[in-house]
């Protein structure tokens, strides 16, 4: 998967835009990891709440150490190091990991 600069923006754009084809097309990717509720599930974890800021923007604001409750959303992700978005990616997999371990309907 090629998604540009590394970020979870940007990797979040990728999937969206993969899951729209493959629905438009009405085709199911059997090998495609299952991430029907993980952001409702990583909200919970990591403290926040189901909000318009999105999966994407919630993991680099953990990731990063910021209050969920406190960030101005405008323009945050464009406000982070590379090195921001790089430890945001591995939480992510983190996440996502833990996420499939305990189940799809966590």
């Amino acid at each position: 998967m090629y998604i540009g600069e590394v970020t979870l923006e940007n990797m979040m754009a990728y999937l969206s835009g993969y899951w729209m084809a493959m629905e438009e097309i009405g085709a199911k990717d059997i090998d495609a990891p299952g991430f029907d509720g993980f952001y409702d599930w990583a909200a919970k974890e990591c403290g926040g709440r189901n909000a318009p800021y999105g999966w994407a923007n919630m993991i680099l604001a953990v990731s990063n150490g910021d209050d969920l409750e406190q960030v101005n959303w405008d323009g945050y992700s464009a406000k982070a190091s590379r090195g921001q978005h790089s430890e945001s990616v591995k939480l992510f997999y983190e996440l996502l990991d833990r996420y499939r371990e305990q189940g799809e309907n966590a």
